[in-house]
C-alpha cells in the first residue's frame, strides 16, 4: 500500500473546512436561521411586503420573536434542473452571508430567484441583495463615526 493511501488520496478529509475559531462571531446563514416549514413560507407570502429587481424578489414580514431573523430561499423549476437550482441557492446563500450580520433582527425573509440570476456575476448578486434589503429598510442603521 502506498504512503498517500488508496487510490492516490492524500487525506480523505482535506476538503473539509476547519472549525470556527473561538471568539469569532459567525455571520453565516446557518440552518437554525432558515425558514423550514411550509406554514412559515405561507405566512410570509400572505402577510409580507415585497421588493424586487431583475435578479431576485425579497418578501419580508415581522416575526413573533424580535431577537431572531429567519431567511428562506425559493428557486422555481422554471430556472432549470436540480443542478442549476441548487447552484443558484448556494450562490444566494453565499451572497446573503455577506450581509446577514447587518440585517435587523425580528424579520422573516424569503428570497425568490429570477431567471437572469443564472448568468449574473456573484458581485452583481451581492449588490442586488444589499440594495433590496436597503430598500426594504431591513439593514441596521450605520452609526455615524465622527
Amino acid at each position: 500500500m502506498r504512503a498517500d493511501g488508496p487510490r492516490g488520496m492524500k487525506d480523505a478529509f482535506s476538503f473539509m473546512p476547519t472549525a470556527p475559531q473561538r471568539g469569532k462571531i459567525s455571520t453565516q446563514v446557518k440552518r437554525c436561521y432558515s425558514l423550514k416549514r411550509n406554514k412559515e413560507f405561507r405566512y410570509v407570502y400572505r402577510r409580507g411586503n415585497s421588493k424586487a429587481n431583475e435578479l431576485m424578489v425579497v418578501i419580508f414580514t415581522k416575526n413573533r420573536t424580535p431577537a431572531l431573523k429567519h431567511i428562506g430561499f425559493s428557486v422555481s423549476k422554471k430556472l432549470g434542473n436540480s443542478v442549476c437550482r441548487n447552484r443558484v441557492k448556494r450562490r444566494l446563500r453565499s451572497a446573503f452571508d455577506t450581509v446577514f450580520g447587518e440585517i435587523k433582527p425580528g424579520y422573516n425573509i424569503i428570497v425568490i430567484a429570477r431567471a437572469p440570476i443564472l448568468s449574473a456575476d456573484f458581485s452583481d448578486i451581492c449588490a442586488a441583495a444589499r440594495s433590496l434589503l436597503r430598500r426594504g429598510d431591513l439593514l441596521k442603521k450605520e452609526e455615524n463615526k465622527a
